[in-house]
């Protein structure tokens, strides 16, 4: 997985992720499955090469179905980063999501 900070230059959609609500776009929720489509509806044609997830937690399963499914898409990279509303301090690491 390409993790090269470069790709969040261009065209790229911003998302939220939380267990409870799942991701979200612009206040809009929806499930892992419904997701990536969701994004492919959103770059409306333009070349999207990354999705940026502010999560309240990391889940490296989903971060890796969800990247398998955009990758066809043209997505280079997926950048979690955590939710600065929920984690003010940007020295505070991001906790992995319970199972």
């Amino acid at each position: 997985m390409n993790t090269g900070r470069d790709d969040c230059t261009g065209a790229s959609v911003v998302a939220t992720y939380s267990p409870k609500l799942q991701f979200g776009i612009d206040g809009q929720h929806m499930s892992p499955s419904t997701f990536p489509a969701e994004v492919v509806r959103r770059r409306e044609g333009k070349a999207l090469r990354c999705v940026i997830v502010l999560a309240s937690c990391r889940d490296a399963a989903l971060s890796k179905q969800t990247f398998k499914a955009l990758k066809p898409y043209g997505v280079t990279r997926i950048s979690w980063q955590p939710d600065r509303t929920l984690f003010p301090d940007p020295t505070m690491k991001m906790p992995e999501c319970k199972q």
